[in-house]
């Protein structure tokens, strides 16, 4: 959250959404119109903070792809580190969990992991972030879309739906499945043949 000394911390998300719409609610209570970048500052505020991490189930989450214990690594890196829409990219959307030895094994395809575990969130993530990089004013209805432009997404959470309903950090199911169920959809999605070793483990599963 904001912190107290922010002219904006008196509006917290708590206090919006008990209001319903809560970005109206806050327009009304302004004692101006907030502009785009003040906006922003609010919407990361409620939508883009870290704390994602220490919910259940995110934390209890191995690496990716082997199994142990691993970090959440950052796929996509912001062109414009001082903008303040450059809260997107702390979204869960943005992050796949590997240890350190799977972070080397993966490099340079963590774009492509973020499109199996993510699916089309990930796709709407990094079609925003591919407009953020030449236009970072985009503007759109943050009211009712607050994380990326509605036509980046589709209408349900699992398509990248950008609603606030569907703004809530959310588990991927595909980081739920079994390892070796995991590690053989992942080999196949990247391309790696059926009969190649990775990290010296083969596929188990008919690919």
């Amino acid at each position: 959250m904001l912190p107290e000394t922010h002219p904006l911390a008196r509006y917290s998300a708590e206090f919006c959404l008990e209001y319903g719409i809560w970005s109206k609610h806050l327009q009304r209570i302004a004692s101006r119109p907030l502009s785009d970048e003040e906006f922003e500052v609010v919407l990361g505020a409620d939508f883009g903070d870290s704390e994602w991490r220490k919910e259940p189930g995110f934390r209890k989450l191995k690496c990716l792809y082997c199994g142990k214990s691993g970090l959440w690594r950052p796929i996509l890196t912001t062109p414009h580190p001082d903008h303040p829409a450059s809260w997107r990219y702390n979204r869960p959307e943005n992050f796949v969990k590997l240890c350190r030895s799977c972070r080397v094994r993966f490099k340079g395809k963590l774009e492509r992991l973020g499109e199996w575990v993510w699916g089309g969130r990930f796709w709407a993530l990094r079609a925003w972030h591919e407009h953020f990089c030449q236009h970072p004013d985009l503007t759109w209805d943050k009211e009712v879309y607050p994380l990326w432009p509605p036509e980046f997404g589709g209408t349900s959470w699992e398509e990248g739906s950008p609603a606030v309903l569907h703004s809530a950090a959310r588990v991927p199911e595909r980081a739920l499945l079994p390892l070796e169920e995991r590690r053989c959809q992942i080999r196949s999605f990247l391309g790696y043949k059926t009969s190649e070793i990775l990290g010296g483990a083969q596929c188990l599963l008919s690919c």
